[in-house]
């Protein structure tokens, strides 16, 4: 079973929509460095994909991508480089993303719990732990796999769940 038919599986007919369309609005591949995300973040999120979407998905996607993409870069290509491929489809005012990267997979081939790490004083911030709790709390059908030395993750931003931060 693909990715898209998990999330479809998970996420019912407005998944069949985006999952049946054979082209997704939009596919960049990109090189998996700082600068290069960075570039690419303003330029996916002026893409026609995201015309007319609510601020609410807007800027739920922006963190998603950021956290996800930055993740591939700092985690997956530490040791080595390679390319980022993003596809996002379109389903009314709902995203259908997909991340693939060749790197290293995730410990124990799973995503990590991100939950919530409650601070006392600002002296607690840690330097990360934040980023799978927004990931996991921004989207919807997240679902990882580790194929062919492959990294897929693919996830759903939702209007109707969309909550910035």
């Amino acid at each position: 079973m693909t990715l898209c038919q998990m999330a479809c599986a998970m996420r019912g007919d407005l998944a069949s929509q985006v999952c049946s369309s054979a082209d997704p609005r939009l596919q960049i591949t990109l090189p998996g460095d700082t600068q290069s995300v960075r570039m690419a973040l303003g330029d996916i999120l002026v893409d026609p994909v995201f015309a007319d979407l609510g601020c609410d998905v807007t800027a739920n996607a922006q963190i998603v991508l950021a956290e996800v993409l930055n993740n591939v870069v700092e985690h997956a290509y530490a040791s080595r480089s390679g390319d980022i491929s993003i596809s996002i489809s379109r389903a009314g005012d709902d995203l259908f993303c997909q991340i693939a990267d060749q790197g290293a997979a995730m410990p124990g081939n799973a995503l990590p719990p991100g939950s919530f790490q409650p601070l006392d004083a600002i002296e607690d911030l840690p330097e990360g732990g934040f980023g799978w709790y927004l990931i996991r709390l921004l989207t919807d059908a997240l679902v990882y796999e580790h194929v062919q030395n492959t990294n897929k993750l693919s996830f759903w931003i939702r209007s109707k769940q969309a909550t910035p931060i």
